[in-house]
């Protein structure tokens, strides 16, 4: 019977991780964007004054933008598949 939770890192922990790592380098980018375009953090989003609340640490984000960024890194892992790539870690071969 295949499980889940066996010895070796389970295939739904290493995509959830992989999603995990994906979504935060999404949100790092978006965030280093705006930083460099002069927004800074506030508690409401301002276009004009450059403020936007999403400027914290990515576990202090609202569940609503991690959505936004894990449905980017799933995106971007179909593409991956189905361009014919394969997504393996180094300590576990081929």
């Amino acid at each position: 019977m295949f499980s889940f939770f066996h010895s070796k890192p389970s295939v739904f922990f290493l995509f959830y991780h992989i999603l995990f790592c994906l979504s935060n380098r999404v949100w790092g980018q978006w965030a280093a964007g705006r930083i460099k375009e002069g927004w800074t953090y506030g508690e409401i989003k301002n276009t004009e004054e450059k403020t936007t609340p999403c400027l914290v640490p990515y576990d202090e984000l609202p569940e609503s933008e991690k959505e936004y960024d894990r449905n980017t890194a799933i995106e971007t892992l179909k593409l991956i598949i189905k361009l014919g790539y394969k997504i393996t870690r180094k300590d576990m071969g081929t």
